[in-house]
């Protein structure tokens, strides 16, 4: 699953001082969706969301359909 998630979600993971998680959140969504399973997305951040209601919105939509649990633990 990592080897798969990894090749999926390479050009969405990096290092930013900006936090936008939307396009992390709707692909994991988006996964977890087309596999049909339960899966956990796990965010590690400084804290600093940017974009602070497209995230809740990515959440609530992925919330509605998406098998997914969303953690996210800021350092």
């Amino acid at each position: 699953i990592f080897i798969f998630l990894n090749r999926l979600l390479s050009g969405l993971i990096f290092f930013l001082f900006l936090a936008n998680f939307q396009p992390l959140i709707n692909a994991a969504a988006n996964v977890a969706r087309s596999l049909k399973s339960f899966h956990i997305l796990l965010i590690i951040a400084d804290g600093q969301v940017t974009s602070k209601n497209q995230t809740i919105q990515s959440i609530v939509a992925a919330a509605a359909d998406a098998p997914l649990s969303i953690i996210m633990v800021g350092v």
